[in-house]
């Protein structure tokens, strides 16, 4: 059995556990406190560029499809895995990719926790500078939403840069990375279906 602290209630701290594999979302009440936490695991890229491939097989594994590197993967999709993709497109050839919406480059707290609740991670792209509605994210950086805590406005995010879980704060343009040690302006969400894939 493996526990993970999540988040830091006011009171007393309370903890995720991951049973045996399943892929069972964890679902924390105390009171009006309400947090959620995908069992994901953290994969690290392999490349420099394959963030959106990490951010994909992660989504596969946490459907129980196990793909073993960031290459098999994008092998399978025809593509280089250390070249910047269209995760949109990538996601398509997996199955996975349910929809976005080109005018909210920010998905709000109410939207993940929606994806959340539903059992589905949302790939996020990530910019160094700020992306207009309908403009190109290209050369950005994708990391995966898994969680959210609607008390204390936190989100868990797995970032494929180092591969770990993180609970930034969120805020409505940017979200700070740990393995980059700055702020990054969202882009792009991605929100994420089961699939059949290949």
């Amino acid at each position: 059995m493996i526990t993970k602290p999540i988040f830091q209630f006011p009171l007393t701290e309370y903890l995720v556990t991951l049973g045996g594999g399943t892929c069972s979302p964890t679902l924390i009440f105390i009171g009006a406190l309400m947090a959620k936490v995908l069992p994901v695991k953290g994969i690290k890229q392999k490349h420099e560029n394959s963030c959106w491939a990490a951010c994909i097989r992660m989504v596969l594994a946490y459907d129980n499809l196990i793909v073993t590197n960031d290459d098999t993967l994008a092998s399978k999709c025809g593509v280089d895995a250390n070249k910047c993709q269209d995760a949109s497109k990538m996601m398509g050839i997996c199955k996975i990719y349910d929809s976005t919406d080109d005018e909210a480059l920010v998905p709000t707290l109410k939207e993940i926790k929606a994806e959340i609740d539903k059992g589905r991670p949302i790939i996020q792209c990530v910019n160094e500078s700020r992306v207009a509605p309908g403009g190109s994210s290209s050369g950005g950086h994708y990391i995966l939403i898994v969680g959210y805590d609607m008390d204390t406005n936190k989100i868990a995010v797995i970032d494929p840069a180092d591969g770990n879980l993180q609970y930034p704060t969120y805020q409505n343009e940017k979200i700070y990375l740990i393995a980059y040690k700055k702020d990054m302006y969202y882009a792009q969400p991605y929100y994420t279906k089961k699939g059949k894939p290949f």
